[in-house]
């Protein structure tokens, strides 16, 4: 008889047994045979390498944003032309959130971590995904489709992997401290610690086992987490605890007293949590005080547990269990956006760009991260929007002082005289070359058009409100009637830059005649890089521009928009350009709360692999006058 050949069997009871190795150790310290099983094992790939940490590093690193809090979701389809969308849906919400297939009283499970926004943004999303399919119909009139999902609001932690949070060592301060001068660092081991970013940042793979073992050490981490679909092969399930009013207050420390003379009570327990219902789908939801996230060996040691639970308390308590069936999207938690921000900023540190301002975050020191716009994707145009007194005019003039170095010719029209009186703030060197040109009777239009266009210079074009619509047509001519500036297939070479304040005023009052303006301004637009011309448009309304012509201004910068429709402008802009939905929802509520003088930046850059739009991010600009000074 031959030898049997050997082989690895992967199995549900392979992953739960290697489970308590997973939450001790990190990966580096993981033995040869569960990293082999793991590598080799297509039935748990891990998506990312995280922990758990102290709830105490949660608050301190969450404490300048909104406050920052654990929510559990159950939601129930009950019907399955329903419950596909819903899945759908949770398959897209890969950030802060777990979400699970149950075999309970509820269809799915969510485990988040939000902010007040975040989670106003979920539960929005998911109520609208609900009411497109129908669900209202089998909902109770008055509730409509809020009756089929609740939230829970964790209030705080009693175990946390297994352990009594009471029998850890809490960090020290200064051990926080250390994480909030370099949270970047953290966060972004925290998300993945064996990710191709982290391992750049350290150099070497012994360098990160060496950071772990130190946190782990000060006890900022309490576990290890594999993000993998763990809940597919173990026997796992959140179990909340319904108790009346009058028994959740005493019921904590008598249950606690239970357990340490009887250790099995908590056994299966991993995690063990004091919970708040802040919205319900039934009665039996409210009574919720406390719930439990328990992982069994054996299904039968469920129904072990609940009895053993039900004889030790004398209140009248209610179990009721929520068994996972498998992981539909396993998320590492992300504290901040702070990783995303610098990651974006250095897409715009080129030495060849316009410098602007600096990075703007709420964790970044002030003019820590300078930020230049590539000079290369000026011949895809662009656009200055905001209210008034928001900084439109200071960036404007940042842009022409900055292009000024690189280019032969700089004009700017201008038929609201708002330049003029910041002329005193510009740089001498710009200051010194600018000829300022008084447009005062249009009979000499074409002439003076022709002197400036062909002399290469730096001209600030001033004419009154009356005149500006001729002023504009007239440059916008003279652009379209140049010849190209390179023939055949060479790159396209930018000789002048043409930036028009307040650019509505310069296309007509009425509705009839922007629209036939902005046809024409959109096929000078089409032709204007070709010309060797880059236009440059801001203004104060936003909103009556055409989709189709801020969707060729593919350069930036946005201020505040408190005007609705004008924000969902910008949005449906960005949009077009494969912007994520949860991206829409961020840039939206963003557009509504910038700070002054710090506006949504975004540039596009042109290289011989072609051209690509860059991330918006939002840039502290730079200012041409004191802060104090009021801008236009």
């Amino acid at each position: 008889m031959g030898r049997k050949r050997k082989t690895e069997v992967d199995t549900p009871s392979a992953l739960a047994q290697i489970l308590p190795e997973l939450e001790e150790r990190s990966y580096f310290d993981l033995s040869r045979e569960t990293k082999r099983f793991l590598n080799s094992s297509k039935a748990h790939p891990v998506e990312a390498w995280s922990f758990v940490p102290h709830p105490d590093i949660i608050a301190a690193l969450t404490r300048q944003r909104s406050q920052f809090k654990r929510y559990i979701f159950t939601i129930d389809t009950q019907r399955n032309t329903i419950y596909s969308p819903v899945r759908d849906f949770l398959l897209t919400q890969d950030m802060n959130i777990s979400s699970y297939d149950s075999g309970g009283w509820a269809d799915f499970i969510c485990d988040a971590h939000f902010d007040s926004g975040q989670l106003e943004a979920f539960q929005h999303s998911l109520t609208s995904v609900l009411e497109e399919v129908g669900a209202a119909t089998i909902c109770p009139p008055d509730r409509g489709v809020d009756a089929l999902f609740s939230i829970f609001e964790i209030t705080k932690s009693h175990i946390v992997c297994g352990q009594p949070l009471n029998s850890l060592p809490r960090p020290k301060a200064k051990a926080i401290e250390r994480l909030l001068e370099d949270r970047l660092r953290f966060e972004m081991v925290y998300r993945n610690y064996r990710s191709q970013e982290v391992l750049s940042l350290f150099k070497r793979s012994s360098h990160v086992r060496a950071y772990l073992d130190a946190l782990k050490h000060e006890g900022i981490i309490i576990c290890y987490r594999a993000v993998t679909d763990i809940s597919r092969f173990t026997n796992k399930d959140y179990v909340p605890m319904a108790l009346p009013a009058l028994a959740a207050g005493s019921f904590l420390a008598g249950f606690l007293a239970i357990a340490e003379n009887t250790p099995s009570i908590l056994a299966p327990v991993i995690d063990f949590l004091e919970v708040k219902p802040i919205h319900v789908s039934d009665d039996a939801d409210k009574e919720v005080t406390h719930m439990f996230i328990n992982h069994y060996a054996l299904p039968g040691e469920r129904h072990d547990w609940k009895t053993q639970i039900y004889e030790a308390i004398r209140a009248p308590v209610n179990i009721y269990n929520y068994p996972l069936e498998g992981a539909i999207i396993e998320s590492p938690i992300y504290l901040s956006d702070f990783p995303e921000q610098i990651a974006k900023a250095r897409y715009y540190a080129g030495a060849d760009g316009l410098f602007v301002g600096w990075a703007h975050h709420p964790l970044l020191q002030a003019r820590s991260v300078e930020i230049r716009l590539p000079f290369s994707g000026l011949a895809r145009h662009g656009v200055t929007l905001g209210t008034p007194g928001c900084g439109k005019t200071n960036s404007d003039l940042v842009l022409a002082t900055e292009i000024a170095s690189f280019l032969e010719s700089v004009i700017i029209l201008d038929g609201s005289a708002s330049v003029s009186s910041k002329l005193s703030a510009v740089p001498e060197a710009f200051r010194s070359r600018l000829v300022r040109v008084q447009v005062a009777n249009t009979d000499r239009l074409k002439g003076d058009v022709l002197r400036i266009m062909h002399k290469p210079g730096c001209y600030l074009v001033e004419s009154d409100a009356a005149s500006f619509e001729s002023v504009v047509a007239a440059f916008l001519d003279e652009i379209t009637a140049l010849p190209d500036n390179t023939s055949d297939n060479s790159p396209r070479k930018l000789k002048g830059f043409l930036l028009i304040e307040e650019a509505l005023d310069g296309f007509g009052g009425s509705q009839r005649k922007l629209g036939k303006q902005f046809d024409k301004l959109g096929k000078v637009l089409d032709k204007a890089w070709r010309k060797g011309w880059s236009l440059w448009l801001s203004t104060q309304r936003p909103e009556s521009f055409p989709p189709k012509i801020l969707a060729q201004l593919e350069n930036r910068i946005i201020y505040k928009l408190a005007n609705t429709g004008a924000r969902q402008l910008v949005v449906n802009a960005f949009d077009a350009e494969d912007l994520s939905p949860r991206d829409a929802v961020a840039l939206d509520r963003q557009l509504a709360s910038l700070p002054d003088h710090t506006p949504i930046c975004r540039g596009v850059e042109i290289n011989e692999d072609g051209e690509r739009r860059l991330p918006w991010l939002a840039v502290l600009m730079r200012l041409l006058e004191p802060p104090t000074t009021s801008l236009s």
